[in-house]
C-alpha cells in the first residue's frame, strides 16, 4: 500500500510558500492542494488558541469534496467509544475526556461541525491514559494508530490536527 504523507505547520497569520518558494497563497489553499496529493495530511497547530481552532472549523466543510475521510485527533483512544456516541446521538459531548492542553469551547466546538460535515469521522488517536509511563511513547501510539486505522480502510484519506 503506498502512502502519501505530509505534515504542515499551522501559521494561519503567514501565507504558505509554494514547493518553489516563489509563490504566496492562503493557508487553507494550500491545506487543501496537500489534502488532494496525499492520504494523510498532519496539520501540526497551537494549542487552545481559537484563531487556528476556528480556521479549521471553516475548513471542514470543503473536507469531505476533497476525499477526506476521516479526522486524526490528538485525544486519547480510550475516548472513541464516547466520540462515537456523541456522533451518532448528538448526546455526551461534555462525557469525551480532553487533554487540559486542547480542551477549550472552540475545540469542543470542532466535534459539533464534524458531526454535522456529512460522514467525516473523527478518530482518536492517542496514547490511552492505561498505557501512560509505559513502554510505548504517544507519538509511536498515534502513528500505530493511523496504521491500523489505514490497514482497516485502504482508500481512507486523514486530516490529523495535533498540536
Amino acid at each position: 500500500m503506498l502512502i502519501r504523507l505530509i505534515c504542515i505547520a499551522a501559521v494561519l497569520f503567514l501565507p504558505a510558500l509554494s514547493a518553489a518558494g516563489d509563490e504566496l497563497f492562503p493557508p487553507a489553499d494550500y491545506l487543501r492542494s496537500k489534502l488532494q496529493q496525499n492520504n494523510i495530511v498532519f496539520l501540526g497547530t497551537t494549542n487552545k488558541k481559537h484563531e487556528i481552532l476556528n480556521f479549521i472549523a471553516e475548513l471542514i466543510p470543503s473536507l469531505k469534496g476533497l476525499g477526506v475521510t476521516h479526522i486524526g485527533l490528538e485525544i486519547r483512544s480510550d475516548q472513541q467509544e464516547k466520540i462515537d456516541v456523541f456522533m451518532r446521538t448528538g448526546d455526551g459531548l461534555d462525557d469525551i475526556k480532553l487533554h487540559t492542553q486542547i480542551d477549550s469551547p472552540e475545540y469542543r466546538n470542532l466535534f459539533q461541525v464534524f458531526r454535522n460535515s456529512g460522514g467525516l469521522i473523527p478518530v482518536a488517536i492517542d496514547l490511552p491514559s492505561s498505557m501512560y509511563k509505559g513502554s510505548v511513547s504517544r507519538d509511536e501510539w498515534m502513528a500505530r494508530s493511523l496504521l491500523i486505522l489505514l490497514n482497516r480502510n485502504p482508500s481512507a484519506k486523514i486530516l490529523v490536527i495535533v498540536g
